[in-house]
């Protein structure tokens, strides 16, 4: 059975996809066979940033990015691959929670101001009310200020919760942008500090994933 992550976010904004696409390369760099489910059948962002990963860096570990009207249609493939990672569209849907429910690990990306704490909890919290094992829950603090003070209370906030935090930030820099438009993930990025920035948030989710899966 293959490991499969789903995304999660209560608006847009929240770096779901950004989140994706650095587990998909890193899963992919171990030598993993990687899908990403894009159920943005608007936007498709993921799908369009793999392509300019295939046309750009064809030497990269491959990721497989497809886009699904489903949950149960991606169901029907995902034993093909090693991971799978749910991308559902920007804001809570029926398609979230059939995710989340089929996932080993559900992260929710979250910027530190309460107003995105306070619905990010809240979808957390109706998460499980649906039936989602709070212990797969883990909120990832991305995008982050630049603020020390700011990261600490939002960490006091979410230990105030039932959920998982993960190690580490990935904070609001122009070279995530101009990673993802060349078809790289932030963990990719060109420059060596932030790129070992979002190393350590990614690294805490695979730990995180790969504890939660066995």
């Amino acid at each position: 059975m293959s490991i499969r992550i789903a995304m999660a976010g209560q608006k847009g904004g929240v770096k779901k996809s950004a989140t994706a696409r650095a587990l998909g390369t890193a899963f992919a760099g171990a030598g993993m066979r990687v899908l990403i489910a894009d159920f943005d059948p608007k936007q498709t962002t993921c799908t369009k940033w793999n392509l300019r990963r295939q046309s750009r860096f064809p030497d990269l570990p491959a990721i497989a990015v497809k886009p699904y009207a489903s949950v149960a249609q991606c169901l029907r493939e995902a034993d093909e691959y090693d991971v799978v990672i749910f991308d559902p569209g920007a804001f809570a849907s029926e398609i979230m929670v059939e995710a989340a429910a089929q996932a080993h690990c559900v992260i929710l990306p979250t910027a530190l101001g309460l107003d995105d704490l306070e619905p990010s909890v809240d979808l957390a919290n109706g998460l499980v009310q649906r039936g989602v094992d709070p212990q797969r829950i883990a909120f990832a603090l991305h995008p982050a200020g630049d603020s020390d003070s700011e990261l600490a209370a939002a960490r006091e906030y979410l230990g105030q919760t039932p959920y998982a935090t993960l190690d580490g930030y990935v904070p609001q820099m122009t070279i995530y942008s101009m990673a993802h438009d060349l078809g790289l993930s932030v963990i990719e990025a060109r420059s060596p500090v932030p790129r070992q920035k979002a190393e350590r948030m990614i690294q805490s989710a695979i730990n995180t994933i790969s504890a939660l899966a066995n």
